[in-house]
């Protein structure tokens, strides 16, 4: 947990209730190696948790009140859990989604006194949604004396999302959040929830592209895309696409509408560049790793058209320098961050020329960093 959240939420905290919180919960942010817009297909996917993430610390009531201040965006959000309402699509849906989705699991749910901090950048594709979930829902089990298993919390979190925010998401946010590992990624199946972590090779460096420009995920092309996903499957007759193989798609292509088609095609290749960067990740074979991050940015340019064009100029940028071994966009898309990689000796010069040439062709300022892993949500006492 950063010292620096942790001082501002204690210190935030003791002026707003008078007295120390009785507990610190954070909830990591997580980069998604490869395996985007995968995971609402039942498919595969391979992130990491990440050294930045979400604090909140809180002290249990023991009544039916939460009060939760947030200093990112100096508000105080109170109600009663027992009438818990939609109001505006901000920072709140996802504490209110957090506490619809636990009723059902919780029969006396009790609240609590909290202040909550972060340090991902908020919309960037990064997941601070899924992070603000799981920290609310790990600290609302906490103040209801139940404990709820890492992947259980995930998927609660997950039915807030879909169910009450109302974006079609799919667990990898939320798990990857509760469940990560320091120094590894975790191979997730997103059906069958099953984990395999896999140890992150030394000498690379995992750099975020923060583009500075920004989406409405929930107003936004994503649940168009979750429909088409749905419709290529139902066109293969398979349960989701990741039954489905490139030679069976290639076999019933004129069945499909082009659009459908290239939809389908980037879901089960990226996919099958899940398991192969898997593989050179075990063998320590950089080079294949970064011409998978490569493909997997064609695929969502152009056959998904998720990314945007300042991805795609950030993107270009960072593979041209020396030292990178590959780079693709990431997140949900249309704006947002790209993610390179990069050898650890040549970071510093990276950063420098993807910075400059950026803000020459674009004219906005990004903000580009290296991340590193962490492990999945935990609670201390403060």
């Amino acid at each position: 947990m950063e010292d620096i959240l942790k001082e501002k939420v204690g210190k935030k905290f003791r002026n707003l209730f008078g007295a120390d919180p009785e507990f610190l919960v954070f909830a990591p942010g997580r980069v998604n190696l490869i395996g985007e817009h995968t995971d609402y297909s039942d498919g595969f996917v391979l992130p990491f948790a990440i050294n930045l993430g979400i604090v909140l610390a809180f002290s249990p009531t023991n009544n039916d009140q939460i009060d939760i201040h947030a200093i990112d965006f100096d508000q105080l959000f109170s109600q009663k859990l027992s009438k818990n309402s939609k109001g505006p699509a901000d920072w709140t849906a996802y504490i209110k989604g957090v506490i619809w989705a636990l009723k059902s699991q919780i029969v006396q749910l009790k609240g609590f006194q909290g202040v909550v901090a972060g340090n991902l950048p908020i919309g960037a594709g990064l997941s601070s949604s899924a992070a603000l979930e799981v920290v609310a829902a790990k600290a609302l089990c906490a103040s209801s004396d139940m404990d709820i298993s890492s992947p259980k919390l995930a998927q609660i979190c997950q039915r807030a999302e879909r169910g009450w925010v109302g974006v079609n998401v799919g667990i990898m946010d939320q798990l990857i959040s509760a469940c990560g590992k320091r120094g590894h990624a975790v191979k997730l199946d997103c059906r069958t929830l099953d984990t395999e972590y896999v140890l992150i090779p030394d000498g690379i460096c995992f750099i975020v592209l923060d583009t500075n420009t920004r989406r409405e995920l929930s107003h936004s092309a994503y649940n168009k895309r979750s429909e088409e996903v749905e419709w290529a499957a139902q066109i293969l007759k398979v349960r989701a696409l990741r039954d489905a193989s490139l030679s069976m798609l290639i076999k019933e292509k004129d069945k499909f509408p082009s659009t459908i088609y290239r939809r389908a095609r980037h879901v089960i290749s990226e996919n099958d560049r899940v398991h192969a960067f898997v593989n050179a990740m075990k063998n320590h074979d950089l080079q294949k790793m970064g011409h998978l991050l490569n493909e997997s940015h064609i695929s969502l340019r152009d056959d998904f058209e998720v990314s945007s064009e300042e991805l795609n100029i950030i993107v270009d940028i960072a593979i041209a320098q020396p030292g990178c071994y590959g780079a693709r966009m990431a997140g949900a898309g249309f704006g947002g961050c790209a993610l390179a990689m990069v050898n650890e000796r040549f970071l510093d010069d990276f950063i420098h020329k993807v910075q400059h040439e950026y803000k020459k062709q674009t004219n906005i300022e990004p903000h580009i960093f290296s991340v590193k892993s962490s492990d999945g949500v935990y609670l201390v006492g403060s």
